[in-house]
């Protein structure tokens, strides 16, 4: 084929197909092939170049292969539709194995029907950097992915789904700015990181209806949102593993139920930004491992503490905590933290309160939103605790006396109310000299 394109705007399908090889070789050369057929057609299994799928009329249905245990192999780029005219590209009735080494487009108005048996597809180029670009308003689901090669690295040049998403060793998957990889898939396969995962500031979303394993790696943001269904997604897939996320964990989008598990696993999970635990979600904490949030913490599903520790960090931010929760052991040990407590809720403390501020640089305790006297309440399982270096302000304590020493009084406190309330003591200050024996 040379350089050149070589346009097919026949149709046909089986032995009429419009581009049929029968035992002849073919050269692909560095040209391309642009299907422009308006009706059913059936696609060639061979190795192009550049492939094209750009009907001119109509919302035709190209089929990948002529039978099963077929390859297509694109060298160079492959398109499918010029975004106008519609076209469907149907994988699943032969379910060939497909190849890339270049760029790979889904304009709008197209279709992509996956291979219904896990039939990987590859993104191979040898060297270098490829791109996936879905411009579809609803991203197609574009298979059973990996990302293979050596030293290649795959773009996400628009937000994209795929069944499952694998990394392999000595490649690289970036995120490429904002955009949001969905991936559908079951157990330890719907995404897996054995090279380089750089998640920029996108999303990794979970959306599968089954089981799941969480990756342990870095991500940005993380979503575990079913599309239906009730799963579990387990935070890991070993002990001793370490899971970050760098901006916001989400868990549940309101409708559709979900669990995620912390605690077969209890890997080290690092948030650095928000928590979100929407209606629908349900987050089981480990009963051992660091749980590390800096950002703010909102509930509004189900928390199982599993008697473990939530501990708030990052004196930068602000953590905001709403939405009645049970903790078990709740920690800020960051001088000079700030925490705002929902108005009007119970935050209940099943074992320890640690909250250890330093002289000049108090931890602060406020209420998040509300009005006038409105309050947040402290309930307290445990008697005979005590915090030390805190600010106080708008707050009740239910359950046992907590004593805060020292501390600032910042008003609006139940600490001149019957037991149980806050006992907030200024402590002692001593300036000179308290003992002398000079004999």
């Amino acid at each position: 084929l040379g350089t050149h394109t070589l346009e097919i705007a026949g149709s046909g399908t089986g032995s009429s197909r419009p581009f049929n090889l029968g035992t002849s070789a073919f050269d692909p050369g560095t040209g391309t092939i642009l299907y422009t057929v308006t009706a059913a057609t059936h696609i060639q299994s061979t190795t192009y170049h550049h492939l094209s799928f750009a009907p001119a009329s109509g919302a035709p249905t190209y089929t990948l292969g002529t039978a099963t245990s077929q390859n297509v192999y694109v060298n160079g780029n492959f398109l499918v539709g010029d975004g106008a005219n519609a076209i469907t590209v149907q994988g699943a009735t032969y379910d060939p194995h497909l190849e890339f080494k270049g760029d790979v487009t889904l304009n709008a108005n197209s279709t992509w029907t996956r291979a219904d048996a896990v039939v990987a597809y590859y993104f191979n180029k040898t060297s270098g950097t490829q791109t996936y670009t879905d411009n579809n308003s609803t991203k197609q689901v574009f298979g059973d992915c990996n990302v293979i090669g050596t030293s290649n690295t795959l773009l996400l040049g628009s937000s994209a789904a795929f069944l499952n998403f694998e990394i392999n060793n000595g490649t690289t998957m970036n995120m490429n700015g904002s955009n949001t990889l969905t991936t559908y898939g079951a157990g330890s396969f719907a995404f897996q990181n054995n090279g380089t995962f750089v998640p920029s500031t996108g999303t990794m979303a979970y959306a599968g209806t089954a089981a799941a394993n969480i990756w342990p790696t870095t991500y940005y943001n993380l979503s575990l949102i079913p599309v239906s269904g009730s799963p579990t997604y387990t935070f890991g897939d070993a002990t001793s593993q370490t899971i970050t996320v760098s901006n916001i964990l989400t868990v549940g989008n309101g409708t559709n139920a979900v669990t995620a598990n912390a605690n077969t696993y209890d890997p080290v999970l690092d948030v650095n930004g928000n928590v979100t635990v929407a209606a629908s979600g349900t987050f089981v904490a480990s009963n051992s491992a660091a749980f590390t949030i800096a950002g703010n913490f909102a509930n509004s599903g189900t928390f199982t503490h599993s008697s473990g520790t939530v501990t708030f960090d990052d004196v930068s931010k602000t953590s905001a905590i709403t939405g009645t929760t049970t903790f078990h052991n709740l920690t800020s040990t960051t001088a000079n933290k700030a925490l705002r407590f929902g108005a009007n809720t119970t935050f209940t403390v099943a074992n320890t309160l640690t909250l250890t501020g330093t002289a000049g640089n108090l931890i602060t305790l406020d209420r998040s939103g509300g009005t006038g006297s409105d309050r947040f309440t402290l309930s307290i399982s445990t008697p005979g605790q005590t915090v030390t270096y805190v600010s106080v302000t708008n707050s009740n304590v239910s359950g046992n006396d907590l004593t805060a020493n020292p501390n600032t009084n910042g008003g609006n406190n139940d600490d001149g109310e019957s037991s149980p309330h806050w006992i907030l003591s200024a402590g002692i200050t001593v300036s000179g000299t308290i003992y002398s024996d000079e004999g």
